[in-house]
C-alpha cells in the first residue's frame, strides 16, 4: 500500500510534541498507516478514534470498477444511488445519511457544489483517471470541518510522485458502450520539491439512463477532461508553497422524469459542467509553532438544454466558494494542540434570477493527547457564524485504548450541523430566509483485533438528526423546518487476510436501520439506502508478473429496489518492464438491478487497457 508523504507526516508529528513525547515508548514513533484528515494534525491509523477506510491507487488500479463512487459503494458503511451512466448525478450515502450531509473534499479544497438546491458533491463525473489515495471518514465530523459533515468526509488526494527523480504515467483503454479513457501524468520530486500534473479524458457511448427494460433504447453519452496538479516547494528551512488545483470539463446525456416515472423524453437533454478549483498554501515554523496560512476557491457552471412538454429550455447555474484561513499547532503538555480560524463565503446564480450570498466565519480547536502510554484522546471545539441565520457549535471527543498489542478499542461522541444552502434560503419564489441549521449528535464505539497475517474490526455506531430541513409541496410551497427526528444506526464488521503466497482476501457487512419520527416530502433522508451490504474482494498476485482480482457486493432491503448481487474481475500482466496490460469487468454476472427506481444500470461490460510507468 502507498503512504503518499509519510514521511513528511512522521517528521511533523515528531516535531510538534517532541517535547511531550516519551522516548521509551515505541508506539511514539512507530505511526504505521497514516490518517491526514482524521485530525487536524495527521495521526497513525492506530492511534485515532475515527473510524476510517484508506484507498491506495494501486488497489483503484487493480478494481474492476473506473467511477469512484462505484468503488466507494463496496466499503464499508458506504451505499450508492446513481440516476445512470457516467455523468448523470449519483450520490453516497454514509451509514444511510445522504449527500448533502457528507463533506468531499479534493486536494484539501472544498468542492460540495454551491450551486445546486443543497450543498452537495456529485460524483457522476469523477473517474479513478487521476486519483492517489482516498480517505473516508465515518460519523459526524463538524467540529473538524463544519457544515455537511454529519454523516462523514470523503477526502481524496490526486496523484502524487511515486519516486525521486523525473516520473510518467500514461494509461489508454478502450471496452464495451464504445468506450475510449486515456490519461498522461509527470512528476517531479528531489529534495525541498515536488511537482505533479495529470491529465484525463473520456469518452462513451454509455447506456440509457432510464431503464431499457422499461422500454428505453436510447445511450446516454459521456465526454470529459480533467487536469489536475499539485506541488510543494521549500522557500527556506522554515517555510514551505503547497499548490494544488483542477479544471474539468464535462458533456453528458440525461433522461426525463415526470410523475415519478423515467423515460427517454427527447434526444437533445444535455447537460454541460465546468468546474475548476486552486489552493494555495504556505507552511511557516515560526515562534515555537507550525503555521499554514492558505487560500482556495472552486467555481461550477451547469447548463441544462433540451425540450421538455412546454418546449425548448436552456437553464443555468453557477456556484462559487472562496475561503481563506490560518492554522497552527504546537506540542503542548502531553499532546498536540491546533488552533485555527476560517472565512468562507459562497455564492449561488441562476438563470431565474436567484443570486445569492452567504458568508460562514469558523473558529476551532483541537488537542491531540496521550494521558498514557495505551491511550490516545481526541478534543475538538469548533463554532461556525453564518451570515444568513446564526452561528453553531460543534464538538467531538474521540479516544482510541490499546488494551493490548493486538487490541484497540474505539469510541467517538459529536455533534454535527447541516447550514441551510443559499437556494433554499433566498432561492426564488421558494427560499425561506428563516430556517436555520439542521442539527445532529453521532456516537460510536468499536474493536479492532489484529492477530498478524490477519485483522478484524467491528464498530455499532448510531446518528441523530432533527430540525430537518424539507419543502412544502402542499402548504406555503417553500423550504420548512420539519418537527420531530431522523436515526440511522447499525453496525458495520470488517476483516482481512494475508496469506503466504500473497493473496489477500477482504471483505465487510454493514446493517443500517433508519428511524425517527420526522415527516419528511422532499429531503435526502427520505431516499433509500440497504439495510445490507455485503462486500468481498480477492487480490491474488500469479507468479511475479500477473493479478487476478474479483470483487463482489450484495445488497438488499432497499424499499425502492430489488436486493442484487453483483460481480466484478480484473487480470493485469507485466508485458514489459514497467508496461502492464489489463482486462477488467463490469457487473460479471449480466445482472439487472437498480440503485433508484427507473434508473438504469450497465450490463456487463468489459475493458482493456495498457498503463505505463517511466
Amino acid at each position: 500500500m502507498t503512504r503518499p508523504h509519510a514521511a513528511c507526516a512522521a517528521a511533523l508529528l515528531l516535531a510538534l510534541p517532541a517535547a511531550a513525547q516519551d522516548l521509551s515508548d515505541p508506539l511514539a514513533f512507530d505511526l504505521g498507516e497514516i490518517v491526514f484528515s482524521a485530525e487536524a494534525v495527521p495521526v497513525g491509523a492506530g492511534r485515532t478514534g475515527a473510524s476510517v477506510t484508506i484507498v491506495t491507487e494501486e488497489e483503484l488500479e487493480d478494481a474492476p470498477q473506473t467511477r469512484v463512487d462505484e468503488y466507494l459503494a463496496t466499503l464499508p458503511g458506504v451505499s450508492l444511488r446513481s440516476n445512470g451512466p457516467v455523468g448523470t448525478q449519483s450520490a453516497l450515502l454514509i451509514r444511510g445519511v445522504p449527500q448533502q450531509n457528507l463533506a468531499v473534499r479534493i486536494d484539501g479544497i472544498d468542492v460540495s457544489d454551491p450551486s445546486g438546491t443543497q450543498i452537495a458533491f456529485d460524483f457522476g463525473t469523477l473517474t479513478t483517471t487521476d486519483v492517489g489515495r482516498i480517505e473516508v471518514l465515518r460519523g459526524a465530523q463538524s467540529a473538524r470541518f463544519g457544515s455537511e459533515a454529519v454523516g462523514g468526509v470523503v477526502d481524496v488526494t490526486s496523484r502524487r510522485a511515486r519516486a525521486d527523480g523525473a516520473t510518467q504515467d500514461a494509461l489508454a483503454e478502450v471496452g464495451t458502450h464504445g468506450t475510449v479513457r486515456l490519461s498522461y501524468g509527470a512528476s517531479w520530486r528531489g529534495a525541498g520539491h515536488e511537482a505533479n500534473v495529470t491529465g484525463g479524458y473520456l469518452r462513451t457511448d454509455g447506456f440509457s439512463a432510464a431503464d431499457e427494460d422499461d422500454g428505453n433504447d436510447e445511450a446516454d453519452g459521456f465526454e470529459g477532461a480533467r487536469l489536475s496538479f499539485s506541488g510543494r516547494y521549500a522557500l527556506s528551512e522554515a517555510a514551505v508553497l503547497v499548490l494544488a488545483g483542477f479544471a474539468a470539463d464535462a458533456r453528458f446525456d440525461y433522461d426525463e422524469s415526470a410523475g415519478g416515472a423515467v423515460f427517454d423524453g427527447t434526444p437533445d437533454d444535455v447537460t454541460e459542467v465546468d468546474q475548476g478549483a486552486a489552493r494555495a498554501a504556505v507552511e511557516v515554523a515560526a515562534l515555537g509553532w507550525e503555521h499554514t496560512f492558505e487560500a482556495q476557491r472552486f467555481g461550477i457552471e451547469r447548463r441544462l438544454t433540451g425540450t421538455d412538454g412546454f418546449g425548448a429550455f436552456d437553464f443555468g447555474f453557477e456556484g462559487t466558494r472562496t475561503a481563506a484561513g490560518w492554522s497552527a499547532a504546537r506540542g503542548f503538555g502531553a499532546g498536540t494542540l491546533s488552533l485555527g480560524l476560517e472565512r468562507t463565503a459562497e455564492r449561488y446564480e441562476d438563470t431565474f434570477g436567484g443570486d445569492v450570498d452567504t458568508v460562514i466565519d469558523a473558529l476551532f480547536a483541537e488537542y491531540a493527547f496521550a494521558p498514557r502510554d495505551d491511550l490516545d484522546l481526541n478534543l475538538a471545539v469548533r463554532r461556525d457564524d453564518h451570515s444568513r441565520f446564526g452561528g453553531f457549535t460543534s464538538a467531538r471527543l474521540a479516544g482510541a485504548w490499546r488494551v493490548t498489542e493486538a487490541t484497540t478499542l474505539r469510541a467517538s461522541l459529536s455533534n454535527g450541523f447541516r447550514a441551510p444552502s443559499p437556494y433554499e434560503l433566498l432561492g426564488p419564489f421558494v427560499g425561506n430566509d428563516a430556517l436555520r441549521e439542521e442539527e445532529s449528535v453521532s456516537a460510536e464505539a468499536g474493536v479492532e483485533h489484529d492477530f498478524g497475517p490477519g485483522s478484524v474490526r467491528a464498530t455499532v455506531f448510531r446518528t441523530e438528526v432533527e430540525d430537518l430541513i424539507d419543502f412544502d409541496f402542499g402548504g406555503a410551497g417553500l423550504y420548512v423546518q420539519r418537527g420531530g427526528t431522523v436515526t440511522r444506526e447499525g453496525v458495520e464488521v470488517e476483516a482481512d487476510y494475508a496469506f503466504a503466497g500473497g493473496a489477500l482476501v477482504s471483505g465487510n457487512y454493514t446493517y443500517v436501520h433508519g428511524g425517527g419520527d420526522a415527516v419528511l416530502l422532499s429531503s435526502g433522508f427520505r431516499v433509500g439506502f440497504p439495510r445490507h451490504a455485503l462486500a468481498a474482494r480477492l487480490d491474488l498476485p500469479l507468479g511475479e508478473r500477473a493479478r487476478v482480482g474479483l470483487s463482489a457486493l450484495h445488497e438488499n432491503g432497499r424499499p425502492e429496489t430489488g436486493d442484487y448481487t453483483l460481480l466484478g474481475a480484473s487480470a493485469s500482466y507485466e508485458v514489459a518492464p514497467g508496461v502492464e496490460g489489463f482486462v477488467r469487468v463490469e457487473n460479471l454476472g449480466d445482472v439487472e438491478y437498480q440503485t433508484i427506481r427507473g434508473y438504469g444500470t450497465s450490463d456487463r461490460a468489459v475493458f482493456a487497457g495498457l498503463r505505463a510507468s517511466f
